[in-house]
C-alpha cells in the first residue's frame, strides 16, 4: 500500500490490558514536497483515502488549529500550494468527531515571531503581553489550559496511564516545561531591567544576539507544548491513534513513546527521523498491504 501525503511512517504498540494493545500510527511531513507516489493502481492512497480506510480511530493532525465550532472555522493555509495540507484540511471539517487540529502555538501567543520581519509594527508589542498565556498557564488558569488541558486531567485518561510510572512521567514532563519558562521569565526580567513594562523592540535595541536566542527559547518552549499535548492527547482513547505532524515534531514524539513510554515499533518506512531528513523527501510512504495483521481495522 502506498501512501501520498507523508515523507515516512512508524506503527508503535504497547500492551494496556490482558487484551487490548494500543495502536499508534506516526505519519511524518515536510509540509512542502508534492512529490507524490507515481505507481497508479488499487494500492495507491490519497493521505485522506488511508485515513477513511480506519475504523474507530483517532485522527490528529498539526496544520489546522483547534477549534469548538469547526463549520465556521477560518484557517489560514500556511503551505499554501501544497494539495496534501489543503486535502487534510477538507478532511478535518467534515469529520469533526475523529479529527483534531493539535496545533495551539498561535493560541499560546498572539502571533508567530516569524511575522515581525514582515509586519514591523508589531515590534512595538508589549513582551509580557506576549508570553502572558505561559504564566497563566503554568498557574492552571487561562485558555489554554482550559480548552486544552483540563479535559486531559480528567478521569477519562485512567485506563491508559496504568501505572504510577506513567503518572511520574507526565508530571516530571510538566515540570521540565515549567522550568524552562521560569528560565525564560528570569532571563527576559533580568535582561531588560528597570524596564518593566518593555516592547519586543526594546529587547532588539539592548542585545539583538540575546533577543533572537530569547525568542528562540519561546519558540522551543511552544513546540514542546503542543507536543506534550499531543501525548496527552494520545493518552485520552484506546482507540487507534493517527497522527500527522512536521517530520521535526514527529521525530520528538516517537521518540518520547519509545523510550518513556515503552512502546515497540511494529513497522517503519520512510523518513522518519529528523537528523536525516534531506530536501530531496517524496511525499510518499510504503505501508504494509494487510494492515490488519497489527489488529488495525
Amino acid at each position: 500500500m502506498l501512501v501520498s501525503g507523508s515523507i515516512g511512517v512508524i506503527i508503535l504498540s504497547k500492551k494496556i490490558s490482558l487484551n487490548k494493545e494500543k495502536i499508534i500510527i506516526i505519519l511524518s511531513d515536510d509540509h512542502a514536497s508534492n512529490n507524490y507516489c507515481s505507481v497508479i493502481d488499487d494500492k495507491n492512497y490519497s493521505i485522506t483515502d488511508f485515513l477513511e480506510s480506519i475504523k474507530n480511530k483517532q485522527v490528529l493532525v498539526e496544520e489546522i488549529p483547534e477549534s469548538t465550532n469547526k463549520s465556521s472555522i477560518q484557517i489560514k493555509e500556511i503551505w499554501y500550494d501544497v494539495p496534501h495540507v489543503k486535502e487534510l484540511k477538507n478532511y478535518f471539517l467534515k469529520n469533526s468527531k475523529e479529527a483534531d487540529g493539535i496545533d495551539i502555538r498561535l493560541e499560546l501567543v498572539p502571533f508567530s515571531i516569524e511575522l515581525l520581519a514582515f509586519k514591523k509594527e508589531l515590534l512595538n508589542f508589549k513582551f509580557n503581553e506576549y508570553i502572558k498565556e505561559f504564566k497563566l498557564f503554568f498557574d492552571g488558569k487561562g485558555k489554554i489550559f482550559d480548552k486544552f488541558f483540563h479535559p486531559l486531567t480528567k478521569e477519562n485518561m485512567k485506563n491508559l496511564i496504568v501505572n504510577d510510572n506513567e503518572k511520574e512521567i507526565i508530571k516530571r514532563y510538566f515540570i521540565k516545561l515549567l522550568e524552562d519558562y521560569k528560565s525564560i521569565e528570569k532571563k527576559s526580567s533580568d535582561f531588560i531591567y528597570p524596564n518593566n513594562d518593555p516592547t519586543i523592540l526594546d529587547f532588539h535595541k539592548k542585545d539583538m544576539i540575546f533577543s533572537l536566542n530569547l525568542f528562540k527559547d519561546i519558540d522551543d518552549l511552544i513546540n514542546n507544548l503542543m507536543e506534550f499535548y499531543v501525548i496527552l492527547k494520545l493518552f485520552s482513547t484506546d482507540k487507534v491513534s493517527i497522527i500527522h505532524m512536521g517530520l521535526y515534531h514527529t521525530t520528538n514524539i516517537s521518540r518520547l513513546l519509545m523510550i518513556d513510554y515503552q512502546f515497540n515499533i511494529l513497522y517503519k518506512n520512510g523518513v522518519t527521523d529528523f537528523t536525516y531528513a534531506s530536501d530531496n523527501n517524496v511525499s510518499c510512504v510504503k505501508l504494509p498491504n494487510n494492515i490488519s495483521k497489527f489488529g488495525i481495522q
